[in-house]
């Protein structure tokens, strides 16, 4: 689905206006629509979207709601969910260009360090890795990821140099390379642990 709709904003053709008002991807999305499903189109897409987007947040305030119960119990589940719906609900008013806007940076710093989170998990199921590596490792990702937002919000140069200068910042992936190095540094230095650390318990 997001192949498609990728492919969907790369080859839809939108005018400079709505370029310029940062408004593209609404504007493919309802055209788009309209194109393949006609004068309903609009009804459909509201619909689509209204779905959708129920399913993830009541799925999101479920989880989040319990995970806070869990851990802070003194507070009921019910006002956690509660609060968490207002909140969201706030958001959601504040319109999709500006979530995105706001968003973005937080994103960019999650995502890097999931993502090798997710590696270390992987390469760890099948090899023993140090735990001195593995933390090096995510350490110096969140460390490129904070720089690489941080650097061009403040405008620090020096920041912004080193980051362009790591492979694959031009495609936004400047922690890429730090991260499989520190994955074949945890393959080599002592301290291992075994694989089974990872395992969840049923």
């Amino acid at each position: 689905m997001y192949i498609g709709l990728g492919y969907l904003g790369n080859h839809f053709p939108v005018p400079a206006e709505v370029i310029a008002k940062g408004n593209a991807g609404v504007y493919v999305l309802s055209q788009a629509t309209q194109a393949i499903f006609g004068p309903t189109a609009q009804i459909f897409l509201a619909a689509m979207v209204t779905v959708t987007c129920f399913t993830t947040t009541a799925g999101l305030i479920v989880s989040t709601g319990e995970f806070f119960n869990n851990t802070f119990p003194k507070v009921s589940y019910k006002t956690y969910a509660t609060i968490f719906t207002l909140i969201g609900y706030a958001i959601a008013n504040l319109g999709l260009n500006a979530i995105i806007q706001y968003s973005e940076p937080v994103l960019k710093i999650l995502y890097p360090v999931t993502i090798v989170i997710v590696m270390i998990v992987i390469v760890n199921k099948f090899l023993p890795l140090s735990k001195i590596g593995m933390q090096v490792t995510v350490a110096l990702v969140t460390l490129i990821a904070l720089a690489s937002i941080l650097g061009p919000l403040f405008k620090i140069e020096v920041v912004m140099d080193k980051i362009n200068s790591l492979p694959f910042a031009q495609a936004s992936l400047p922690w890429l390379l730090p991260a499989f190095l520190g994955i074949i540094l945890s393959l080599l230095l002592p301290d291992k642990q075994k694989s089974e650390s990872f395992e969840i318990e049923a």
